[in-house]
């Protein structure tokens, strides 16, 4: 085994973990894993949902959405800034993942051309509509979304970080 200097070992294994666990606060040390299932869950929507645009979209979504929730209340990471960053980054990606949505409705919606037609898709009045209804409802859930999980966070994580 290793030798010791004072509580921690200096052999292969502890400095592994040691590297894994020394980022995360300690009831949040499994959180490396915990983003690896998230890139896991956004992979495999990305490679099997491949028949419907917008449900992929909306999977992709939900499951960032999902990853943002369950951020704001662990709140892994020792540094209070890390975890203001993290929450920075999964509400921006949420927000492009949220803009998708109207595009990928369409692709979904979309109809063929007639035979000799120029363009691959028939855009409809219908189907503007549809995207109009989408971003309106879409826009202020989101606003409410974001305000209530920096609310919750206490502004730069300030409350939760500080436990």
């Amino acid at each position: 085994a290793g030798a010791t200097t004072g509580r921690v070992r200096t052999d292969a294994h502890s400095l592994v973990l040691l590297v894994l666990k020394e980022p995360y606060r300690r009831h949040a040390w499994q959180w490396e894993a915990n983003l690896m299932l998230l890139r896991l869950a956004l992979i495999a929507n990305a490679t099997f949902v491949t028949e419907n645009a917008a449900l992929r979209a909306l999977l992709g979504a939900a499951t960032i959405a999902a990853a943002l929730a369950h951020h704001c209340s662990v709140h892994p990471f020792r540094a209070a800034w890390v975890n203001t960053y993290q929450t920075v980054l999964l509400s921006s990606l949420l927000v492009l993942a949220l803009l998708a949505l109207p595009g990928a409705a369409i692709a979904t919606s979309a109809r063929p051309a007639p035979v000799g037609g120029a363009s691959n898709f028939e855009i409809t009045y219908s189907d503007v509509v549809a995207v109009v209804r989408t971003v309106l409802v879409v826009a202020p859930l989101l606003t409410v979304l974001l305000e209530r999980s920096y609310a919750y966070c206490g502004g730069c994580c300030g409350r939760f970080c500080r436990r």
